[in-house]
């Protein structure tokens, strides 16, 4: 814009409307604190487009000749990466939360380093307590020795599926299958792998509801 066309105009009249008490916080701070800060806006340009902008201010002179001065640099660029990585991550998470199994990402050794179960009551122990802890902390012996076999297979062939384990919970026993994929990781580092646990529940009982009756 014009440099005389940007005289005589309040600031707050180039700030996108949703940012403008943003604005006038970080503003009225500036002035009382007299320290230089540094905030992100949605700016408008002359032309009406919009453009997303740092500002680095400073409060300058005292009293009735307070003023700010402040430096923008156009961070547009930057703004539209981080809304894009945002937006991939939002939906990663959509596809995490569509997943009906629960998923565990796990080293050789059965320890749980991530987890996403899509059922917290199918858990073998409180959802804060997995990061850490192996199978064999959580799990029964005979379960925990399943889990472990589905680890070794994955770890030898790259995959490993079919293999299943019961689990008692206070509100009844259930059976899960698992699948099992080795992750890609960086040279160097310790093998992990990708466990989904599904609920094979009502399939179980059903097999052994016509077994009882054949």
């Amino acid at each position: 814009m014009d440099r005389n066309k940007l005289q005589h105009r309040r600031f707050d009249s180039f700030v996108a409307t949703e940012d403008r008490e943003c604005w006038t916080g970080h503003f009225l701070s500036v002035l009382k604190y007299h320290e230089k800060q540094s905030f992100d806006l949605k700016l408008k340009r002359g032309s009406g487009a919009f453009f997303y902008a740092q500002l680095d201010c400073i409060s300058t002179g005292s009293g009735s000749e307070s003023s700010v001065r402040i430096t923008l640099t156009d961070i547009t660029a930057r703004k539209q990466a981080e809304d894009a990585l945002q937006e991939s991550k939002n939906q990663l998470q959509a596809t995490f939360d569509a997943i009906p199994d629960m998923l565990f990402e796990v080293g050789l050794d059965g320890r749980i380093y991530n987890y996403h179960p899509a059922r917290i009551d199918l858990l073998a122990a409180p959802s804060g307590e997995f990061i850490g802890k192996t199978f064999a902390d959580i799990l029964a012996p005979v379960s925990t020795n399943v889990c472990m076999a589905a680890l070794l297979e994955a770890n030898e062939k790259g995959a490993s599926t079919g293999k299943q384990y019961e689990l008692q919970l206070p509100h009844g026993k259930f059976w899960f299958e698992l699948s099992v994929s080795r992750k890609p990781v960086n040279p160097g580092q310790e093998p992990r792998f990708i466990m989904l646990s599904r609920d094979i529940t009502e399939r179980e009982q059903a097999q052994r509801q016509m077994s009882d009756l054949s």
